[in-house]
């Protein structure tokens, strides 16, 4: 190979990783914190910031041990939280289909909920403890 083709060749590489440096994504910041219903963490769930502006999507993560962390955009949320438990053995109706859960956590704190966050480089640590209504 000859020295000018080497030399285009790193050339292309350079300008290309130049260029890719450019290529970040929006603004995200990692929000973490603790889940708590009735007193108690929730031991497996899902949580989700659903944005207040219109057009933008919602971004979550899965509660586990009563802690979550995923990465958020900044701005104004409306949080939702879901809670899964295993159903008692008695209400196990179809052990062929494995377990079955209850999503035990009320709708007041998931689809009517009125849980707020505000995500922001020095905002994102928020703790929910939810009382049982």
């Amino acid at each position: 190979m000859t020295q000018r083709v080497r030399c285009k060749r790193f050339g292309l590489v350079v300008w290309l990783l130049a260029a890719a440096c450019g290529c970040g994504g929006p603004v995200t910041y990692e929000v973490t914190g603790s889940v708590a219903y009735d007193g108690e963490p929730v031991e497996r769930g899902e949580i989700n910031f659903v944005p207040t502006e219109p057009g933008a999507a919602a971004e979550g993560g899965l509660i586990e041990n009563g802690r979550y962390s995923f990465r958020a955009s900044p701005g104004a949320k409306r949080v939702e939280i879901r809670g899964s438990r295993p159903l008692p053995p008695e209400r196990q109706t179809q052990p062929e289909m494995g377990l079955m859960y209850d999503d035990y956590i009320p709708a007041i704190y998931n689809r009517e909920s009125k849980l707020t966050a505000d995500v922001g480089p020095d905002s994102r640590q928020f703790d929910f403890d939810l009382p049982a209504p």
